[in-house]
Formats: C-alpha cells, sequence, structure tokens
C-alpha cells in the first residue's frame, strides 16, 4: 500500500501571488507610460527579486507564504511623476525658447516661446527639424549651416557644453540672431541636448549701426574731433591728422 505524503501544498501561494499581480497592475498600470516603461519594469524587477518566500509550519501543514511590500515602489513611481512635471511645467512656461534634441541631430521638443520665435504655426513645425531647416543657408562666418550644426552637436555629446552666437531663419524668410546655450543632459535615461536661445537681434543690430558710423568717421572727408569737457581730444579721424599733422 502506497504511502500518502503528510505535505499538502496549500492555495494560499497561488492565491498571495494573484493579489500581488492584481495590486502591481493596479498601481502600474495607468501610471507607466512611454518612457516610464523600462524604469517601471526595473522597479517590477527589484520587487519580483526582493519576494520571500516563508515555510512555517501551522498545524502540522507547510504553508507557503509569498511577503512583498510595494511601498517603494509606490514612491518611486510619484517621485518620478512629480519630477517630470516640475520639468515640464518650467520647460513649457519659461518667457525664452527652449529646445531639446537627441541624438537624431533634431528638435525633438519646444514650448510655445520656440515656435512663436520661428514664426510657426505649431510645436509640429518645429519638432523633427534640424536646427539648419530654421537657418540661412551659409552663417555670417561663410560656413554652411548644416556642417556647422552637425560639428556644434557632435562636440556637445562628447560632454562639451558650448555657448555661441547663431543666425536663424522664420518660415517667413526674416532672419534674427540667437545667443545659444546647449547642456547635455540625461531624460528617461536617454542623452538629449538642452538647447536654450535668447533673441540678441536688436543688440547686432546696434553693433552693425556702430560698425557702420565708425566706417563713416574713419572715411570721412572732413576733419572730425572728440573732445571732453576740459577740451582734451578724445578721437581725431585721420582726415584731421592729415590736416592737423598733430
Amino acid at each position: 500500500m502506497r504511502r500518502q505524503s503528510n505535505f499538502r501544498v496549500s492555495k494560499w501561494p497561488v492565491v498571495m501571488v494573484s493579489v500581488f499581480l492584481w495590486a502591481v497592475a493596479a498601481v502600474a498600470g495607468p501610471g507607466i507610460r512611454g518612457s516610464h516603461a523600462a524604469m517601471a519594469n526595473g522597479v517590477l524587477a527589484v520587487v519580483f527579486a526582493a519576494m520571500v518566500v516563508i515555510l512555517s509550519v501551522v498545524h502540522g501543514r507547510r504553508v507557503a507564504t509569498l511577503a512583498f511590500d510595494i511601498r517603494e515602489f509606490k514612491r518611486a513611481q510619484a517621485a518620478l511623476q512629480e519630477s517630470e512635471e516640475t520639468f515640464r511645467q518650467i520647460f513649457s512656461e519659461a518667457p525664452d525658447p527652449i529646445l531639446l534634441i537627441d541624438e537624431s541631430n533634431c528638435f525633438v521638443d519646444c514650448n510655445q516661446a520656440a515656435v512663436r520665435m520661428l514664426g510657426a504655426g505649431s510645436r509640429e513645425q518645429v519638432l523633427m527639424r534640424h536646427p539648419s531647416y530654421f537657418s540661412p543657408e551659409f552663417q555670417p562666418d561663410g560656413q554652411l549651416s548644416a556642417r556647422k550644426a552637425d560639428s556644434i552637436i557632435q562636440a556637445v555629446f562628447a560632454q562639451q557644453d558650448m555657448h555661441f552666437e547663431w543666425l536663424h531663419q522664420r518660415q517667413d524668410g526674416t532672419e534674427f540672431y540667437v545667443d545659444v546655450s546647449l547642456k547635455l543632459i540625461s531624460l528617461h535615461g536617454q542623452k538629449m541636448q538642452l538647447v536654450h536661445w535668447r533673441d540678441i537681434t536688436e543688440r547686432k543690430q546696434i553693433e552693425n549701426t556702430l560698425r557702420k558710423l565708425s566706417t563713416a568717421v574713419e572715411q570721412s572727408p572732413a576733419a572730425i574731433v572728440i573732445t571732453d569737457s576740459a577740451g582734451a581730444i578724445e578721437y581725431a579721424n585721420p582726415k584731421f591728422y592729415r590736416m592737423t599733422e598733430y
């Protein structure tokens, strides 16, 4: 006669696993979207790895009990959501244009200030465009905009923050100068470049006017002298020196 085993597998482990999976789905399901999925999967893996099977004897029977705690997962998810909401609020409401460039060398996100500055009708008209798309063919230094932009972007991905001036072009063809800052950041585990623009068109126009005035004074056929209140000469153009041999 075959001897029956005194060990009987309780149904509790199955019930406990079912409850665990239901709890994870309830907590993680609505909150995990897009780029959060990878992080959430990592947290779930840690939670599963932390489950401990405790064998105890209750009334002479072995009972398998699953012990787990998803509070840490909930806290991590809440912190991540709060951090992202803060970044998104700052990004969206900033008065200056802010954009993101990924490793495709194209804009993948931007705020409304950038849309307005570029004269675009919507964010969709800006996204997935290379910076040279909103630039004249050549920069003032004679370099091709596309080639120069790629060179700068590659330098930033090589861990070098950049700060420079750039001539952009709106969709209606008007040109404007911006002071550009590029900084490498990590967003959702992906390398991105945070782009900040400051319109310096007015300043460049003033500088250009001053250069023209300076050239006109230097080349003037009339002698021009600028003195201080005491009569000491502060500036004289070449014509003055030729006339006075001063």
